[in-house]
């Protein structure tokens, strides 16, 4: 990269545009920057790092780069021209900066950083890129290194590399891993440290698994009553350390003494049965014979106790016997008692009927009941007749009232349809008049569907276009990556025809004969022809060229496919016309909700058209109601004449039939008075007295039969008469006693004698009494020893099914253990290497120091290359990988002095020869960067400081270094306040600071150019 051109306005020191021509500055190829302390040096550096990463290195910030002495209106602007890969570009930067308002005062105004780069095509320059990240990768994809590689390789500060030379071996780590990219070997011992992590939890998960298999065959022994060994109680302890073969001859031996217990274990047992079921027996036995025994002794006490109660017994017979006799004179006794009450009721009955008579003043005499009987009977016809025509009477009275009330009725209810008629009529007129006005609120609908529908178009746009903007972040994150990865094939495609340039000597000495001139300096011996170890194939080289141009394709593919999202996105933003997701949702919320309303206003519509129907039938049926209430008052008011008519004919009918019943025996006093139920009473009762007076003689004859068949079956029972029939009577319940007690007195006796005949209860009683106790003791004693024995077999039994379950598990375990262990091992032993912690890593020496020392190494080569010059070549850098103290080694730097040929510290080091050892680390650090980097080379280089420490000798051959750095192409600034510097380097630029700010002057061939 080549600086051509820079300018700063309002940066920094610099509040007026200062304009550098790199171009003119550098036209001998070195140029000498110089001023005051605090005048802006620094900040010139600064201006090219900001311009080309929008960041300062070091530790300065880019907060605050405004110049605090450039106007309030004005911008600040940094402006750099250069060349890189062939390509003239430029950038322009402003960084973030506070403005005040334009309009009134408050708080200031933040303006955002911007960035524009062009391109210059020969012609004309063209805007490539305003975006700060599309603008930082194509900055990285040219320079391909970021802002602290850029720092150390195209601005040397020498007290950086002052400091680097005498840092301990962690500090120049920290500068070298931030120089190098190391990262695949840290992940490296990343990986196998989280890989000896991971071995180690899996060993750690393998030992567990087997301890834990372990202790469940010591839980299952321990149950079992066996102990595991003799020696530790823990299991998993003892065999914890034992390797899988000797774990499974152990447990191998545990199973066979576990069969052993469990073999005598079941002869106990069967034995310990057989004894208990013969202890059984015996008891069994025992408990049969005391049983017999006890049955007999009952039956005896029995028997005697039943022979004392047969007075009581025979008693019982006899009075069943009585009350059986007695039971058979029940039906004459009970004839005997009927006959008499009826003759009784008979009585009683002729008397209330000759009562009844005398209360209605008729006679009673039994001779004359006949005939007043007849005459009563004489006047049926009459009686019935009159009392037909009273009814009629009654009647039509109920009938003329009924037809007033009727009449009565149907006038009200003809008046009350009228004001029904009314209020429908009134009803149907106020729907009428609200069905009109919800009518309007229809036509609504449609317009509030059309804005709704509208409105959600535009909430699809919006949801569209959150999805292209998540689609297009992915599709910049793509194309991120595929200019990585352009980048890197264009970079194997440039090293690969380096590699065949650098080659193109070997290909033409394969082409050289002895004798034969060379083609190119015409010799005809060829003593020492070129030769390339590693040639590079056009094929290789066409191929590196092809995959390179698919990387850029990609890049171009992803280009497009944004720049269509990006359309899509901004054609849907111009459809939009600045609506938002909230505006939009807010516009849908108010249209839902007013649709909702004139839903509702429909929904009332038909439900007033249906009331309108409603009211409409209503007010016809009210109509017709009303003229049937006419009708039916009409029809009232004949009914009513007709009534009065029929009662005028009764009442004559009423006055004619009365004077014809006046000689009836029921006397009556008056037609209000008399009834036919008066008439039909009187017949009644003298048609009772008769048969009452009939009864009578009947039931007397009844009893005088019953008594004297009574008196003839009490003789034949035995019974004197009935008072004694009757004290011999039993009720049915103590009957039932009576006959209970005799049947059992005679089944006790009865089974107390088959019970003393029993052979098995005679053999009993005749056998001695037995220890039933003794026996029961024996039995409890043999069925304690056979639960114990049956406990010894299943503990035995579960021993032996845990050890064939486990076992298998056990081995199983153990040799996972034993295989996850060794890799453990193995793993532990690379890791430990890596990382510098393992015993046969002596130096301590971890890869990635391991990696960053041949990194320093190759630096340290191309330090040398310059310090040979320098100094009379006395001293050269020397990189050892010497431990020092309990740190570890790999890091370390010394210096040789060829003059002594000792190695020493390079703290030892003067201040002017620290100055050339640290600028021939800087430039042999530069250089080891750029060759890490692709071998891009850097036409610009700036040495900041360390001058002032040389002599004349020295100054003389430092100068000679960068003359020869500057005669290779390259351009070489130099930072420093030596005034012997003025005179050996003509072109000049000088910083000036004044109150106002610090300006920038160009000083060429001793003419003063003044620029800004």
């Amino acid at each position: 990269m080549r600086i051509h051109l820079l300018e700063a306005e309002a940066f920094g020191p610099f509040p007026q545009r200062v304009r550098v021509d790199v171009d003119d500055l550098a036209a001998g190829g070195l140029f000498l920057i110089h001023g005051p302390t605090g005048a802006g040096k620094t900040s010139i550096l600064d201006a090219v790092c900001y311009a080309l990463f929008a960041d300062l290195p070091g530790t300065r910030t880019k907060k605050g780069l405004r110049s605090d002495h450039a106007p309030a209106d004005r911008v600040p602007e940094v402006v750099l021209e250069f060349t890189i890969s062939g390509r003239r570009l430029r950038l322009t930067r402003s960084p973030e900066f506070a403005r005040p308002r334009k309009r009134g005062t408050g708080t200031p105004v933040t303006v955002q950083a911007r960035v524009r780069l062009d391109e210059f095509d020969g012609a004309t320059w063209s805007t490539k890129s305003t975006r700060h990240d599309e603008v930082a990768e194509e900055i990285h994809d040219l320079v391909g290194m970021g802002l602290s590689q850029f720092a150390k390789v195209a601005v040397l500060p020498q007290g950086d590399f002052a400091a680097f030379l005498s840092a301990s071996a962690e500090e120049r780590r920290a500068v070298l891993e931030r120089l190098f990219d190391i990262a695949t070997f840290a992940d490296v011992e990343a990986w196998l440290t989280e890989q000896r992590r991971e071995s180690a939890t899996r060993s750690q998960a393998a030992r567990s698994e087997l301890e834990a298999v372990l202790r469940r065959i010591e839980d299952a022994l321990v149950t079992g009553g066996h102990s595991p060994q003799e020696g530790p109680s823990d299991t998993a302890v003892f065999f914890g350390d034992t390797d899988a073969p000797a774990l499974t001859e152990a447990l191998t031996t545990l199973g066979q003494e576990a069969d052993r217990q469990l073999a005598t274990a079941l002869s106990v047992t069967d034995a310990a049965t057989l004894a208990e079921q013969q202890a059984g027996a015996t008891l069994a036995a025992a408990r049969a014979s005391a049983q017999l025994r006890d049955r007999g002794r009952w039956a005896r006490s029995a028997l005697a106790a039943l022979d004392a109660a047969l007075p009581a017994h025979a008693a019982r017979m006899a009075e069943v016997e009585a009350a059986r006799r007695a039971a058979g004179l029940a039906g004459h006794l009970a004839a005997v008692r009927r006959t008499e009450a009826e003759v009784e009721r008979a009585a009683t009955g002729l008397r209330a009927s000759l009562t009844a008579l005398t209360a209605r003043g008729l006679p009673t005499e039994p001779e004359t009941l006949d005939d007043v009987l007849r005459a009563a009977r004489d006047l049926d016809p009459t009686a019935r007749e009159l009392q037909a025509s009273l009814d009629g009477a009654t009647s039509d009275d109920l009938t003329l009232q009924a037809a007033r009330d009727a009449e009565r009725t149907a006038a009200a209810a003809a008046d009350e349809r009228s004001h029904l008629v009314s209020a429908a009529q009134g009803r149907v007129d106020e729907v009428t008049r609200r069905l009109a006005a919800a009518t309007e609120a229809e036509h609504d609908l449609t317009a509030v569907d059309r804005d709704l529908a509208a409105a959600r178009d535009q909430q699809t746009l919006l949801v569209a276009n959150v999805a292209d903007h998540d689609t297009r972040s992915g599709l910049v994150e793509q194309r991120r990556g595929a200019r990585d990865h352009a980048h890197d094939a264009r970079t194997a495609h440039a090293d690969l025809r380096d590699r065949q340039f650098e080659g193109r000597a070997a290909q033409l000495a394969a082409a050289l004969v002895d004798g034969s001139p060379c083609a190119v300096c015409g010799a005809v011996e060829h003593p020492a022809p070129a030769s390339d170890a590693d040639p590079v194939s056009d094929v290789e080289l066409s191929g590196a060229a092809m995959a390179a141009d698919e990387a850029q394709a990609q890049v171009a593919a992803l280009d497009v496919r944004i720049a269509a999202i990006e359309a899509a996105i901004a054609t849907r933003e111009a459809q939009l016309d600045g609506q938002d997701v909230a505006t939009v949702d807010a516009r849908l919320a108010e249209l839902t909700q007013r649709r909702a309303r004139v839903l509702a206003a429909h929904d009332r519509l038909a439900a007033l058209r249906a009331e309108a129907a409603d009211s409409t039938t209503a007010l016809v049926l009210a109509s017709e109601e009303h003229q049937q209430a006419q009708k039916a008052h009409a029809a009232a008011l004949a009914l009513l004449e007709r009534a009065r008519e029929a009662q005028a004919r009764h009442r004559t009918t009423v006055e004619r039939l009365t004077g014809e019943h006046q000689g009836c025996p029921c006397r009556p006093d008056g037609v209000e008075r008399w009834t036919i139920e008066h008439h039909d009473g009187v017949c009644a009762l003298l048609q009772a007295a008769l048969r009452a007076r009939e009864t009578l003689r009947t039931a007397g004859d009844a009893h005088r039969a019953a008594t004297d068949a009574a008196t003839e079956a009490l003789a034949e029972a035995g019974f004197e008469n009935a008072s004694d029939a009757a004290a011999a009577h039993l009720s049915a319940d103590a009957l039932a006693s009576r006959l209970d007690a005799i049947r059992e007195h005679e089944e006790r006796r009865v089974a107390a004698r088959t019970t003393l005949t029993d052979p098995g209860v005679s053999a009993a009683m005749a056998d001695p009494a037995v220890d039933l106790e003794a026996i029961a003791a024996a039995h409890e004693s043999a069925r304690v020893t056979l639960a114990a024995a049956t406990r010894d077999q299943v503990d035995a039994e579960r021993t032996v099914a845990a050890l064939r379950r486990l076992t298998p598990s056990a081995i199983t375990a153990a040799a996972a253990r034993d295989a996850t262990v060794a890799r453990h091992d193995r793993v532990q032993a690379l890791a430990d290497l890596a990382t510098g912690v393992g015993a046969d890593n002596t130096l301590r020496m971890r890869l990635t120091a391991y990696v960053l020392a041949a990194r320093l190494e190759r630096v340290v080569a191309f330090a040398n290359d310059r310090l040979g010059s320098l100094g009379a070549g006395r001293y050269l850098l020397e990189h050892t990988d010497t431990r020092s103290g309990q740190g570890r080694s790999g890091l370390g730097l010394r210096v040789l002095d060829q003059w002594t040929g000792q190695a020493r510290e390079t703290s030892s080091l003067s201040g002017g020869e620290t100055f050339m050892a640290s600028l021939a680390l800087a430039l042999g650090l530069a250089d080891a960067v750029r060759s890490e980097l692709g071998g891009r080379d850097l036409g610009t280089l700036f040495v900041d400081e360390g001058f002032g420490t040389l002599d004349d000798e020295s100054l003389e051959d430092v100068m000679a270094l960068l003359d020869g750095l500057q005669s290779g192409g390259r351009i070489v600034g130099i930072v420093s306040h030596v005034a012997d510097l003025r005179a050996r380097i003509p072109h000049q630029l000088v910083v000036a600071k004044t109150p106002d700010g610090s300006t920038v002057d160009v000083v060429r061939d001793d003419a003063l150019h003044r620029t800004a």
